[in-house]
């Protein structure tokens, strides 16, 4: 009986040799890419490489602080201007190289066109996947300020910020949220308490073992798509359940945004999310840098048959219009109809809605937005990412809603 339990043993033990074997000489690596952080939930491990490959391919390497950019001193050099974009999987792009990323193009850009006076310009990239603006409010906090930044850049994506920003559409209790009080934010930092969070030493044993084989690798990338891909199927019924037969637009992104508030929860995601904006803007005006929200695109929006984006925009009616202060001022916007997706930002009074401007990337290099049109900045790796901030002497945008 001993003999054939070591028998299968050995050979469970040589048949899981083989298949790491197998695994390292095919290529394949699945790090663990992020650990967790004691102001944001999870954040990018230090240091940590790999090749992306699932959408696109890129190299992707993480610097001392955390985050997908280039090493950077914290003491701004005499005489640069920093620009910090802060931002979700849309911002660290890790499904194309480096200098595709559109923060690399902006400061190409605004270098190449000499822009602040022929300064030196420096665009950080503080993007995170995953990320929504209660994370991107504790990224200011707790990272961006050592970096002493002039302009902030939230790259913001009402297709899944919402939901990041409100525990129980959310239902990640592993990163921090912001709840309202009357008319006060305050921070739940309660994930600080959780089993996962305190790293007990069986979570880092875990850790070990999937830092150091392709076979945990493997499991550990089967296990985070079936998560993923059962969030998906959580979110359709409940869209269902509002008569709304698509809640994804694609995969992470939800279509509800779209429509009024469908319920107290969502009602309570845009209040949040309203309320950390505000917070946001009056947090870097009160450092003297300047504010700016760029708003970020689902693929349907962009889709390159326009009987696609109407048949999606039909059900919905929902499209943002830019438009030019005739005075030159950044000063009251247009009229904003009764289409909530606007009406919304509208509320956030005095603060950042004013510089809801989204430019694309295209072969004949970045435009402005034409009114009533969308950037190609969607889910294609070849063309995502593609939000970007307007040449010099065009920030003067302001924005309203299409009837």
């Amino acid at each position: 009986m001993l003999a054939r339990t070591g028998l299968i043993l050995a050979g469970l033990a040589i048949g899981l040799i083989v298949a790491e074997i197998g695994l390292r000489l095919a290529g394949f690596s699945f790090p663990r890419p992020a650990q967790r952080d004691d102001d944001r939930g999870t954040a990018y491990r230090p240091g940590v490489e790999w090749w992306q490959t699932q959408e696109g391919e890129a190299f992707v390497l993480i610097n001392h602080d955390g985050f997908r950019d280039q090493q950077r001193p914290f003491t701004k050099p005499h005489g640069t201007i920093r620009i910090a974009v802060l931002g979700d999987s849309y911002v660290d792009a890790l499904q194309v190289p480096e200098e595709g990323r559109f923060t690399e193009l902006l400061e190409a850009g605004l270098d190449r066109e000499g822009a602040f006076g022929g300064a030196e310009v420096e665009v950080l990239n503080f993007g995170v996947s995953g990320y929504g603006t209660a994370q991107e409010l504790m990224t200011l906090r707790s990272r961006v300020w050592k970096y002493e930044p002039d302009v902030v850049i939230l790259a913001f994506l009402p297709g899944n910020d919402l939901r990041n920003n409100y525990e129980p559409l959310q239902g990640d209790p592993g990163r921090p949220y912001f709840i309202l009080r009357g008319e006060e934010l305050v921070l739940d930092d309660s994930f600080r308490t959780s089993p996962d969070h305190l790293k007990t030493w069986r979570h880092k044993l875990g850790y070990f073992v999937v830092d150091n084989s392709r076979l945990a690798q493997l499991a550990y990338f089967a296990r985070k798509n079936f998560k993923k891909r059962r969030e998906v199927d959580r979110r359709n019924e409940r869209a269902r359940d509002h008569a709304d037969a698509e809640a994804s637009v694609e995969l992470g992104l939800d279509a509800l945004v779209y429509k009024p508030p469908v319920d107290a929860d969502w009602q309570q995601a845009w209040d949040v999310t309203e309320a950390i904006l505000k917070q946001m803007h009056r947090e870097v005006r009160a450092k003297g840098a300047q504010f700016l929200v760029v708003t970020l695109t689902a693929s349907a929006q962009v889709a390159p048959d326009p009987q696609a984006r109407r048949a999606f925009a039909a059900p919905r009616s929902r499209r943002l219009v830019l438009r030019r202060d005739p005075s030159g001022r950044t000063g009251k916007e247009g009229r904003v109809s009764r289409r909530p997706l606007g009406a919304r930002f509208r509320r956030v009074r005095g603060e950042p809605r004013r510089f809801l401007a989204r430019l694309s990337q295209h072969r004949d290099g970045p435009r402005p937005l034409e009114p009533r049109g969308t950037p190609t900045g969607g889910r294609n790796p070849r063309d995502r990412n593609r939000a970007a901030i307007g040449r010099q002497g065009d920030p003067r945008l302001t924005c309203s809603v299409a009837n």
